[in-house]
């Protein structure tokens, strides 16, 4: 079995300001990026604003499509798969912690943990349960009953 979980060739990201008239004018986001990540790496991307590095996580994410290239994730082919498949794979393989945090403000933690486990259809001792082993690993079991308001803003991501 392969360490690799996550592995992008030759992906590039092109935006083209110049739709209609066609003079060329693409500005290329990611321009034949190869990355691959191994079974515990940790990693970083950096670079200056506007060097690609949000776009190059939403690809990654399956939250954008690249233009050109193949990215593999757990050895699936995401340009291979239907749409209701990509949506399948991100409820069930990955997970996202966003910048500005996207919770619902008029949900406790609580419910915002809950939220995304209610789309797969089970139980509410399922579910409660795991919500509370999130909380516990995250030790933030103490704010559950607290909104978004209510919580700082290391709490809420």
């Amino acid at each position: 079995m392969s360490n690799i979980l996550i592995e992008a060739n030759n992906i590039s990201k092109i935006y083209d300001p110049d739709i209609l008239l066609k003079r060329g004018k693409n500005i290329y986001a990611l321009n034949n990026v190869n990355f691959e990540l191994q079974k515990g790496d940790f990693i970083s991307i950096m670079g200056p604003s506007g060097s690609g590095k949000s776009t190059l996580l939403n690809c990654l994410s399956t939250l954008d499509n690249p233009s050109r290239g193949d990215i593999q994730i757990f050895g699936k082919h995401l340009s291979r798969m239907r749409k209701d498949e990509l949506c399948e794979f991100r409820y069930q393989k990955l997970g996202f912690v966003f910048q500005n945090h996207n919770l619902i403000p008029y949900l406790s933690i609580y419910d915002n943990i809950a939220a995304p486990i209610i789309l797969g259809h089970q139980s509410k001792k399922e579910i409660e349960a795991k919500v509370l082993e999130m909380a516990k690993t995250l030790e933030i079991e103490k704010i559950l009953d607290k909104f978004p308001h209510e919580c700082s803003g290391g709490e809420c991501q």
